[in-house]
């Protein structure tokens, strides 16, 4: 199944950028200062910023004869959608007129539109609607909002009990198997053992370091 949204690479995508970013500080956790984790937190601004300018470089300007530069265009809707979330993990602001303007997908109006509600999903046709909704409800999201859908809690079922069943167990205590005094003597003799191992690797078997041998 074709879906109607061609999503991007994910490491172009500010989820993928985190991911790096994140990798980079675990790997450097022992040496990580607060300079080194503010220069990792600008590069990871940065990279989304670059990316930012390529996505809307790439959104193709609308011309009416190239279906390609519709709105309706799966890669179309990816670049928008991938736009649309880099400027909300850089904190910065849509401009839906510049956005507007260039993909011919509404005209100007006093109240701003919606990338995804008055765009993207408005130029599925009702075959990728049903796709699209279908595929999302599956991982737990209206495909319409994008909002986590809310799932009902389930009753609880209960089984009638068989109470002449009941009185006929008897509870059965287990004895344990080994005194405490014996688990405590294994337990001994583990520890004793891997000391033994290491001081061998560490030290050799022959000679005088047998003499200070753990025993």
């Amino acid at each position: 199944m074709k879906s109607p949204i061609k999503k991007p690479y994910i490491y172009d995508t500010p989820q993928g950028i985190d991911h790096v970013i994140k990798t980079l500080e675990e790997d450097n956790i022992e040496n990580l200062t607060p300079f080194k984790k503010d220069q990792l937190d600008k590069l990871n601004r940065d990279m989304k910023l670059s990316l930012l300018k390529a996505e809307e470089a790439s959104v193709k300007k609308f011309v009416n004869e190239d279906p390609s530069t519709y709105p309706s265009n799966p890669e179309q809707r990816g670049r928008l959608m991938n736009i649309q979330a880099l400027e909300k993990s850089l904190g910065i602001p849509h401009d839906s007129g510049r956005s507007f303007k260039k993909t011919g997908a509404l005209p100007l109006a006093e109240k701003k539109p919606d990338l995804w509600k008055d765009v993207i999903y408005k130029s599925m046709s009702p075959i990728e609607k049903g796709q699209w909704n279908s595929s999302e409800r599956k991982k737990g999201y209206d495909g319409k909002t994008g909002s986590k859908l809310q799932t009902k809690p389930q009753k609880e079922i209960f089984k009638p009990v068989d109470l002449d069943v009941i009185s006929e167990l008897t509870p059965v205590i287990a004895q344990p198997e080994k005194s405490v005094e014996e688990i405590i003597k294994e337990k001994a003799d583990e520890r004793l053992k891997r000391e033994q191992d290491f001081y061998d690797r560490e030290n050799g078997t022959q000679g005088i370091v047998a003499l200070t041998r753990p025993d």
